[in-house]
C-alpha cells in the first residue's frame, strides 16, 4: 500500500514537472519510459515463458 501511495506522488511530480518542460523534452522524456516498459515487458515474458519450459518435468515411473 506504501508503494502505491509513492508511486502515485511521484506520478504527481512528474505531471508537474511536465506542465512546466517544453514540448520537446516531454516527448524525450516519454518516448524514453515507453521504451524502458518495452524492454521490461520482453524481458518478463520471456522469462515466463522461460520458466514454463523448465518448470518441474513429470517423469512417469512404469
Amino acid at each position: 500500500m506504501a508503494l502505491l501511495a509513492v508511486v502515485i506522488v511521484l506520478a504527481g511530480l512528474l505531471a508537474g514537472a511536465a506542465s512546466y518542460a517544453s514540448t520537446p523534452v516531454v516527448l524525450v522524456a516519454a518516448g524514453l519510459i515507453g521504451a524502458w516498459l518495452a524492454v521490461f515487458a520482453v524481458r518478463e515474458r520471456a522469462a515466463r515463458t522461460r520458466r514454463r519450459r523448465s518448470g518441474p518435468s513429470r517423469v512417469q515411473e512404469g
